[in-house]
């Protein structure tokens, strides 16, 4: 297991940051918002580097509840990268799909791949 203070390079997915909106009722979903606002704090305090994609920009524009669509919009302004879907990515991402993810999902781990967002297996 690798120390949290290691500088890692993290990607969020749509559902990452909607888990902060959810209904937090249940303790699988309160635990997730947790663990979402702790790697956020790391981003604020820039311990960890937070990259984003012009698909999860795009989803996060398509947000029906303005409220919601503003919130999450105000912390996509704090990441440090931004990755843009380009050929490479979407070539990717229908290697992905054929794999079984939906398209979206493969766009969002072709992102990840594409700006070299850190795992477990590659640190």
């Amino acid at each position: 297991m690798q120390p949290l203070l290691q500088n890692w390079k993290i990607y969020l997915d749509t559902c990452c940051l909607n888990r902060l909106f959810n209904d937090q009722t249940q303790a699988r979903i309160c635990q997730e918002t947790g663990a979402v606002k702790i790697i956020l704090a790391r981003f604020f305090t820039t311990q960890w580097q937070w990259l984003t994609s012009t698909v999860l920009i795009n989803e996060i524009s398509r947000t029906p509840n303005k409220t919601l669509h503003t919130e999450m919009k105000v912390l996509l302004d704090l990441a440090n990268q931004n990755v843009t879907i380009g050929v490479a990515e979407t070539a990717r991402g229908t290697q992905l799909e054929l794999l079984g993810f939906k398209w979206l999902d493969a766009l969002h781990i072709a992102s990840a791949e594409s700006g070299q967002a850190d795992s477990p297996n590659n640190r």
